[in-house]
């Protein structure tokens, strides 16, 4: 049999398994969007996004982020997994109870008054399954997650077309079917994950609690910053504005979302990778060649994306969201720095330098309350697009030179710099110019980008290629 480059080969096969996993309630949530902008107004949908937005700024502070240890930690082969998991269920144990006690403080925010019970009972239900879902890829459990995966998705589905469809709950049923698909997944994988297994045979280890605590507690700040970036806009909007822009704006954000997705989808493929590459041979060349390829699938998925966004959005939205469409270009835009940031922050993960990802996230932080503040007052929902994508542009800029001192690759920066330019016109374009030209002038970006990444596109299709002639026998 030929031998093939297991790293590629691990990567790809990763990757797939995540995408099985993932793709199905990522997309579901694109797919249900005209259930959810037809059966609540925009008010409610704006609160909806501020319950959610409030569970994910929670979930760090009552977990102290233990899933970011409990993902590189498992991935230690010097340490028993066993003993990860148990370290990681007594941390959520006592993240629901702090959960519990907050309750009365929870119903000081005005904007959710009366939600606040699901506030409460989303951020609890949220951290178990993330940190559970998790643990199993960390241990190789990858075919199960994406079973998992698919059985929230369908759950997730049909309780939302019974409760908002046919029982008519509205913003109740909105969230009363997102935490029976979330609990539906919690049993599923305690259950058949072999969780309760895995916990029996293991007990707390005091010192990996130790070092497990001390790695997440500065996540905690970087999930925190994370969240200023992705949703203080909503916040800040709400206040210079309104709910109802609110709710469009988050409309405007589920498109880019199916970036994040593909983004997010291979980055846990990723991560377990370059922690494997980081622990044996630090070959540069490995993460040169992975990062062409992800620079070059972001920007085309990218210009596909707003050539088509207005008609679409037309089309896909209730009326009263159908504006919503003029902020998708430059939110893609800022998904791709976004992306950026993730596949270098791999890198710190790999070489458990979780400060040094901390920091980076802070300062974008500030950055983009900064620039929420000046210019959401001045050019509205807009401004919020602008800062956000600024942030995450800092953010992709210093972790691509700091984490040079770990790892040592080309990251072809002319390249990615004028894929951005094209990017950044063909965004202009969409957004100011009116009929027929806004569309001749997108194919012509979008056929200027494919020739600067053909390079890229033919790398990738080679590296395909060679994996799948390495099966044969």
């Amino acid at each position: 049999m030929v031998h093939k480059d297991n790293r590629y080969y691990k990567l790809i096969v990763n990757t797939f398994l995540f995408a099985l996993g993932n793709l199905g309630s990522k997309f579901l949530v694109f797919i249900l969007m005209p259930l959810y902008t037809n059966a609540l107004t925009t008010t409610e949908y704006g609160i909806s996004e501020l319950v959610i937005t409030g569970t994910n700024l929670l979930i760090p502070f009552v977990s102290v982020s233990i899933q970011d240890a409990t993902l590189r930690y498992t991935l230690d082969k010097n340490n028993k997994s066993g003993e990860v998991l148990k370290n990681t269920i007594l941390i959520l144990a006592v993240g629901s109870i702090v959960t519990c006690v907050l309750y009365p403080i929870m119903g000081l925010y005005e904007a959710i008054d009366g939600w606040t019970k699901y506030l409460m009972v989303l951020t609890v239900v949220y951290m178990v399954r993330n940190a559970l879902s998790i643990y199993l890829k960390a241990v190789g459990k990858t075919k199960f997650f994406a079973i998992d995966s698919i059985l929230y998705t369908l759950l997730l589905m049909i309780s939302n077309i019974l409760l908002l469809s046919v029982a008519k709950m509205g913003l109740r049923g909105y969230f009363n079917a997102i935490i029976i698909s979330t609990v539906g997944s919690i049993i599923l994988l305690c259950l058949f994950g072999d969780i309760c297994g895995s916990c029996k045979n293991s007990h707390i280890n005091k010192k990996l609690l130790k070092d497990m605590v001390f790695y997440s507690l500065p996540m905690i700040l970087n999930s925190v910053s994370w969240w200023i970036i992705n949703s203080s806009d909503k916040v800040m909007i709400v206040y210079f504005g309104s709910a109802s822009a609110s709710g469009i704006y988050s409309v405007a954000s589920k498109i880019p979302s199916i970036l994040t997705t593909l983004t997010s989808i291979f980055n846990q493929a990723w991560i377990i990778s370059s922690v494997s590459e980081f622990d044996t041979t630090r070959d540069g060349n490995f993460y040169s060649r992975i990062f062409a390829v992800f620079n070059c699938m972001l920007v085309m998925v990218a210009s596909g994306i707003i050539l088509i966004i207005k008609p679409f959005m037309q089309i896909y939205v209730g009326s009263s969201f159908a504006e919503s469409w003029q902020y998708v270009p430059l939110l893609l835009l800022g998904s791709i720095f976004q992306s950026y940031a993730a596949f270098f922050g791999a890198i710190y993960t790999s070489a458990k330098k979780n400060i040094s990802i901390m920091l980076t996230t802070i300062i974008a932080a500030a950055i983009n309350i900064i620039f929420n503040a000046t210019l959401i007052p001045v050019v509205g929902i807009q401004g919020a697009v602008i800062a956000t994508a600024i942030a995450y542009f800092v953010v992709f800029v210093f972790r691509m030179i700091d984490s040079q001192k770990y790892i040592q690759f080309n990251v072809h920066v002319g390249r990615v710099l004028v894929s951005m330019l094209g990017l950044t016109g063909q965004c202009i374009l969409m957004i100011t110019l009116d009929s027929m030209l806004r569309y001749v002038t997108s194919v012509v970006c979008f056929l200027l980008l494919f020739t600067i990444n053909r390079k890229a596109i033919i790398l990738f299709f080679n590296m395909f290629k060679r994996n799948r002639r390495a099966d044969k026998p």
